[in-house]
């Protein structure tokens, strides 16, 4: 008899039960733990897709110029050497429309784009020449491309005259891959001409420009919607719309760290390219990720709505029961992520937490053996699964709708549990 009642009080302990869903709590972070991970996995296998089909197509696109690479030999210690004089652009104009596609392999689907590339420039230059010789001698006007690979079409001109473009960069210490072409002699008696390139480039992911006049104007457009900028200054003018986008910057000489004439390596251009990332509208893993971080207070305040209910009904909960509603909880997150691979981010979202709050609410119908706390339960999960899909959607201002509801919630708890004690002793 005497054990008998003291299993009664075992079990009916409010301070062991606590104990007890606090443990669980630990131990439920071991499959948490594994959801990040199968997250991580599935985004390196999004990314190699990336990497595997950006080598056959092409991938990201840095643009550099038009810019003149020019020879000069020089003597010291009674040994001639060749330096490179760099003379950049005094007005510099890029205009690119980006065209983009979605391509798909397996479950995975990755943007590409093909990018049709005009750009203007105007040199102005004063500089000495060797005696019987032009400034520009043996010059070198050149624009930088990132991954050649994407190049389907290439055409230089200068004043009035066709220039054959030639493979790579004769001079690699601004940029390690692109295309030049030789200046005719007598461009350099001028002190002053234009030049102009189109291209036809195909690349993935993002697209950019290093503005490299003394005044630059740069013009992106595309019909994808959802841009991402990039680089060290946000456009001037841009303009996003349903139907797509267009973004203008205007640079100067004085937005840089390097003049418009140097010798050899001194300077660097890298790092100060701008433009555009054509990131996916829903990039599904960034969002599961998101919803898993809100898993442990989704935990304790359903396993708690478990005990309030336990003590108000006076039916006692098994342990392993907690454990499955538990797992239950974290099926969610796995079938968000697996049904969101082949259907809409929402449409997958609704799927999973229906599925979810209607298997736990049954689940606790059955334990209680009342309708109503199986009806209760249900509307709760799914509530709770409503203000997760608000905090997704509400990036800037998820922290304040959170606490808000946080403290709404713990209200409610509290309000519940006022009188757990009072059941207890009755």
């Amino acid at each position: 008899m005497e054990l008998s009642s003291l299993y009664q009080k075992i079990r009916n302990s409010l301070t062991l039960k606590l104990i007890f869903i606090a443990f669980l709590l630990l131990l439920l972070h071991i499959p948490v733990l594994m959801l990040y991970g199968l997250i991580r996995e599935r985004t390196e296998a999004l990314k190699k897709t990336e990497q595997e089909l950006g080598k056959g197509w092409g991938q990201s696109q840095i643009v550099s110029g038009l810019y003149l690479a020019i020879p000069r030999e020089k003597e010291i210690n009674g040994k001639k050497i060749t330096e490179i004089l760099y003379q950049l652009p005094e007005k510099l104009s890029v205009e690119a429309v980006l065209e983009p596609e979605i391509r798909y392999r397996g479950i995975y689907k990755v943007v590409l784009y093909a990018a049709k590339v005009k750009v203007k420039a105007r040199f102005r230059y004063n500089m000495p020449a060797a005696a019987g010789a032009s400034p520009l001698d043996n010059a070198r006007i050149c624009i930088g491309i990132q991954d050649i690979i994407g190049i389907r079409k290439a055409e230089i001109k200068v004043g009035h005259s066709d220039l054959k473009p030639e493979p790579g960069i004769p001079y690699r210490q601004l940029d390690a891959a692109g295309i030049h072409a030789v200046l005719p002699a007598k461009i350099g008696e001028t002190g002053a001409f234009e030049a102009e390139a189109e291209l036809l480039l195909n690349g993935s992911k993002s697209f950019a420009v290093r503005p490299l006049g003394q005044e630059t104007v740069i013009t992106i457009s595309s019909s994808w919607k959802d841009p991402s900028f990039l680089g060290p200054m946000l456009p001037n003018q841009r303009k996003i719309t349903p139907s797509g986008f267009t973004a203008t910057w205007n640079y100067t000489a004085l937005n840089r760290n390097f003049p418009q004439q140097w010798i050899g390596s001194r300077y660097s251009i890298a790092g100060t390219e701008i433009g555009v990332n054509l990131k996916l509208i829903t990039d599904i893993y960034t969002q599961v990720e998101r919803a898993v971080k809100y898993v442990t207070l989704f935990m304790i305040f359903v396993l708690l709505f478990f005990l309030a209910g336990e003590r108000m009904a006076g039916v006692w909960m098994h342990p392993f029961q907690y454990l499955l509603s538990g797992l239950a909880i974290l099926l969610f997150y796995l079938l968000l992520l697996s049904i969101s691979e082949h259907l809409f981010f929402d449409t997958a979202f609704a799927i999973a937490a229906v599925s979810v709050s209607v298997m736990v609410a049954i689940y606790i119908g059955a334990i209680f053996r009342s309708i109503r706390a199986a009806l209760g339960e249900g509307a709760a999960m799914l509530g709770a699964y409503g203000v997760i899909y608000l905090l997704l959607k509400l990036e800037n201002a998820a922290l304040l709708v959170g606490s808000c509801v946080l403290f709404v919630l713990l209200a409610l708890l509290m309000t519940i549990t006022a009188n757990l004690n009072k059941t207890t002793e009755a």
